[in-house]
């Protein structure tokens, strides 16, 4: 049997257990019982942010990184109102990666859909330099040429024949008389109400010396022909190149293979005086074929340095270029 007092002290742990509950439901926050954790607030992709970043990362030349984020801008935002200028960035990002053949298309793009366009004209002329880095200065001015035609702007192709003049003087190796007088021409076309904006008169007076002047670039250029057969006599040919170490050494080595020969043959050793002249022989022809290489390498050299004082260091003719021409030149391989 349970006594009275057992009953009691169960009745107050009873009570004390349900008010303990009653406080515990009390307290717990109010909502369903199977309500979801909550999540985190999804991010927002402004416009304006975005492309901030792409141009942050072109700015510090991270090219890669620029054109993701210019392509990610126009997915997102495809009708907004700087689509174009992201697109002519994300060429100009390849270009600066010497992704031509991308650029090129990309550029062929925005320069063909539609020639009023606000990055169209720029484009037309990125497509010309990027024809220039391939080594194709023909069609490097063929595009220009077309755009003149194109586009009735006094300014647009006073810019073309600035461009032109440099294409050929860029790309012709070697440097030729008519050559200097073609890229003149085009420099001459230029109207008097941009020649403060390029440098014609100081480029005319430049390419006239070089063609006509006793000490000019012509005058100075060696005949790679004429050092060949100079180098006939062991030296000669690079002594005319100016390489007057290279000449002492050719005359030395051959004249003493030569003798070394003779004296063999002087000797009755027919075999060891045939192989020093097979030898000699070998050495002989590399002495006029470097002859006619030096002669080469001579014009190479002069024609570089030339350009390097005609160029207007500083000067841009595009808003995203860093000299008014594409330092690209086709070598002869000699």
């Amino acid at each position: 049997m349970i006594s009275g007092g057992q009953n009691r002290k169960n009745f107050r742990v009873t009570f004390a257990l349900m008010l303990f509950i009653a406080a515990g439901a009390w307290m717990m926050p109010a909502g369903p019982l199977n309500a979801q954790p909550l999540q985190p607030r999804p991010l927002q992709i402004d416009a304006r942010q975005q492309l901030a970043l792409a141009d942050h990362f072109f700015a510090i030349e991270q090219y890669d990184a620029a054109v993701t984020e210019y392509q990610r801008f126009c997915f997102f935002f495809p009708e907004h109102d700087r689509v174009d200028y992201a697109r002519y960035r994300i060429a100009m990002g390849f270009f600066h990666q010497k992704a031509y053949e991308t650029a090129l298309a990309r550029f062929g793009h925005i320069a063909g859909t539609d020639y009023a366009g606000e990055f169209s004209i720029d484009a037309g002329f990125m497509a010309s330099r990027c024809y220039t880095a391939m080594a194709m200065g023909a069609r490097a001015v063929a595009n220009l040429k077309n755009l003149m035609n194109r586009v009735d702007d006094r300014a647009i192709h006073d810019r073309a024949c600035y461009e032109i003049g440099w294409i050929y003087l860029e790309t012709a190796r070697p440097l030729t008389a008519a050559t200097l007088d073609t890229a003149q021409s085009y420099f001459a076309r230029i109207s008097e109400k941009s020649r403060g904006e390029y440098p014609v008169g100081r480029l005319i007076a430049g390419l006239d010396r070089a063609r006509t002047a006793p000490d000019g670039l012509m005058a100075s250029m060696k005949r790679p022909r004429l050092a060949g057969g100079l180098a006939v006599v062991p030296g000669a040919g690079y002594l005319y190149t100016d390489r007057y170490q290279d000449a002492l050494i050719a005359f030395l080595f051959n004249a003493g293979m030569i003798i070394a020969a003779v004296e063999a043959f002087d000797n009755g050793n027919e075999a060891l005086g045939c192989i020093i002249a097979g030898v000699e022989l070998g050495f002989y022809a590399g002495n006029i074929y470097g002859s006619i290489s030096a002669a080469h390498k001579y014009n190479r050299q002069r024609a570089d340095a030339f350009l390097n004082d005609l160029r207007p260091h500083g000067t841009s003719t595009s808003p995203d270029s860093q000299s008014p021409a594409i330092g690209i030149s086709i070598d002869i391989p000699f």
